[in-house]
């Protein structure tokens, strides 16, 4: 009776070992957390964080990156965190091979960062440990005609591990001019000709109306707009004459509307071409072949938002 009771009291302290070694089996109670820091950056909008500024004001400051810590355990901070980031642009380079993308590296002259290293308060809300680290960016040094991008890493933190998750980050820079945009056709018209003067009547000519997809104005220069999706009357898109360029004068508001592959595409002369900025509006009537199949274009765009 003796040995049934011992070998009953030992079979239960052997399953009560059992189940309280298996209540934390990985551990979990016993973590008592890490402290970690990244580039939030790279939380909030992925391996690449974008910048679209406009040309004015000519310099300009930004905040560049946020710089967080977090501590959701028992472990918390001591103090505030010192963070520490470089530039990195091989994150750039292997960037483009991996895409197909053409990131330029964004000039020295064309930005100023105050300080690489941030001071992140501990003594706040959890949600709320974050620094930003700004940076001033020249456009003035900037060819518009490129998208820029500059590689950063974070390499050192007082406390704590970095969250290898948000260890880097690439920031892209356009900048847009003030014609750049989607708009939206107004009114116009566009004929065909089979020879100067002798109008084709066929269904690609006609009124441009409100109805025909939206047009874009692309940012090439600080002047310079590519004008991307011609269409042709009842819709269809222009063919043989892209890239179209319309570059305007700042000081007079005119026009001229040109192209590299129609080469002959010009101005009409006496009819309006020009740009009025308090209306965001386009006027602009111009042609190409005018000694053979001529094709005249007599357009108003009007600005409907940001592309």
């Amino acid at each position: 009776m003796k040995i049934k009771t011992l070998l009953t009291i030992g079979l239960v302290a052997f399953v009560i070992s059992s189940c309280l070694k298996s209540e934390d089996e990985f551990g979990w109670e016993a973590d008592k957390g890490q402290i970690l820091t990244g580039i939030y950056d790279a939380a909030t909008s992925g391996e690449i964080k974008p910048f679209v500024l406009n040309l004015t004001p000519t310099v300009e400051t930004i905040d560049f990156l946020v710089l967080k810590t977090t501590a959701a355990r028992e472990v918390q901070p001591s103090g505030d965190i010192t963070a520490t980031v470089v530039i990195d642009n091989s994150l750039v380079t292997a960037y483009n091979a991996a895409n197909g993308t053409s990131y330029v590296a964004l000039p020295a002259n064309a930005y100023t960062l105050p300080s690489m290293t941030a001071t992140i308060p501990a003594n706040v809300a959890t949600n709320k440990r974050e620094a930003i680290l700004p940076m001033t960016i020249n456009k003035a040094n900037l060819n518009l005609s490129n998208q820029y991008a500059i590689g950063m890493k974070l390499v050192t933190v007082s406390q704590g591990i970095i969250n290898v998750l948000e260890e880097e980050v690439i920031a892209t820079f356009l900048v847009k001019n003030p014609y750049d945009g989607i708009y939206s056709y107004v009114s116009g018209s566009v004929v065909r000709y089979l020879s100067p003067g002798v109008p084709a009547n066929d269904a690609l000519s006609g009124p441009l109306t409100t109805s025909l997809p939206d047009v874009k104005f692309v940012t090439t220069g600080a002047a310079t707009n590519l004008l991307q999706g011609l269409q042709w009357s009842g819709g269809g898109g222009v063919g043989g004459v892209d890239p179209v360029t319309v570059t305007t004068n700042a000081a007079t508001n005119a026009t001229t509307t040109t192209s590299t592959t129609a080469v002959t595409m010009a101005n009409i002369a006496g009819q309006p071409n020009n740009y009025n900025p308090a209306t965001k509006t386009f006027t602009l009537n111009f042609w190409w072949n005018p000694t053979s199949t001529t094709r005249e274009y007599h357009v108003v765009f009007k600005y409907k938002g940001p592309r």
